[in-house]
């Protein structure tokens, strides 16, 4: 049996033979940017016309290459411990905060998460001290998941979460939201900075319902078009807000300009035992973990998953009848 290692980088040519064909893939949860030291940069514009930049339903070519414009503000993302920035007592479950500062954001905020393979990521809360009307953390009831695992196209998904904000003055305004979600698109994706990438676009119309102290506020519906691309997470977002809530925008578009890769693992070796491939690699900087995937033709752009693990090995059954067989084993932000 002919059996070949293909490292991570020799892998982009066979990516982008994927993009002209519109490959549909799928986005682990794991692949999203989750560890300590992970961040992005990304240009972030409000109230301009975003129609043409949504496409259509099924395969599309999205090209948000241009350069900066006088517009856009940057928006910088960092992962970082819950403890930074002084509430993560109030999210002992959460693994991980996304901080954001730049953009809209005239103050730092920060989302709380947890990824939870098979599941979703856990949404557990925020602090975002924007307004001066309201106190800035936010602690859900309970964690809501804002992205199933995984995601792929044709998927959809619907959530609910009740939970309050309390003002200055001693009031408590409730808040019923509900999302509806669906992987309606699919195709390339080229950013600044980039060259195309394969992502899933899904749409989530968000509906806000606000009541004080019994007295119904009114209702702001919002649509969202978020792209995502393994590895790198939300690539790009274009957000419609509905009338009836306080958003001073009328809408907002993001798109990353930067997203430092972890590096793949700098030296692999494979070796044959009887009926097995054995696989040894070395370790990656400021990577979580590695997945070992395998085809038994580089034709094929949908690798088969073998394991998703921490360590620097594997022992892996080759597939009986088979000629040759390709292993590539990547690292995991």
């Amino acid at each position: 049996m002919k059996i070949t290692l293909k490292c991570s980088v020799a892998l982009l040519c066979l990516a982008e033979l994927a993009f002209r064909a519109g490959a549909q893939i799928t986005v682990p949860i794991a692949s999203l940017p989750s560890v300590i030291g992970a961040y992005n940069l990304s240009y972030v514009r409000t109230n301009s016309d975003v129609v043409p930049l949504i496409g259509q339903s099924g395969s599309n070519y999205w090209d948000f290459s241009q350069t900066q414009s006088s517009s856009d503000s940057v928006q910088r993302m960092d992962i970082v411990p819950i403890t930074d920035g002084g509430n993560g007592a109030s999210f002992p479950n959460a693994t991980y905060s996304q901080r954001f500062t730049g953009g809209i954001y005239p103050t730092p905020a920060w989302e709380y998460y947890q990824i939870s393979n098979g599941v979703g990521r856990l949404y557990y809360g925020f602090y975002d001290a924007q307004s001066p009307y309201f106190d800035p953390l936010v602690v859900f009831p309970q964690p809501t998941i804002d992205l199933p695992d995984p995601v792929q196209y044709g998927h959809n998904w619907s959530r609910q979460l009740d939970y309050q904000l309390y003002d200055i003055f001693g009031g408590t305004e409730d808040i019923a939201f509900t999302e509806n979600a669906t992987v309606d698109a699919f195709g390339t994706l080229v950013l600044p900075g980039f060259g195309p990438l394969q992502a899933l676009r899904f749409t989530a119309i968000d509906n806000y319902d606000f009541t004080e102290d019994g007295l119904d506020l009114g209702t702001q519906v919002d649509t969202n078009y978020v792209w995502l691309v393994p590895g790198m997470g939300l690539a790009a977002e274009v957000i419609k807000y509905g009338p009836g809530g306080s958003q001073p925008f009328t809408n907002y578009f993001q798109r990353a300009f930067l997203s430092p890769p972890v590096a793949p693992p700098a030296s692999v070796s494979l070796a044959l035992g009887p009926g097995t491939a054995i696989l040894n690699w070395s370790s990656s900087t400021n990577g979580s973990g590695y997945i070992v995937q395998t085809v038994t033709n580089l034709t094929i752009t949908n690798w088969t998953p073998v394991a998703q693990l921490t360590n620097l090995s594997l022992v892996v059954p080759t597939a009986a009848g088979t000629k040759q067989q390709f292993f590539q084993v990547t690292a995991q932000p």
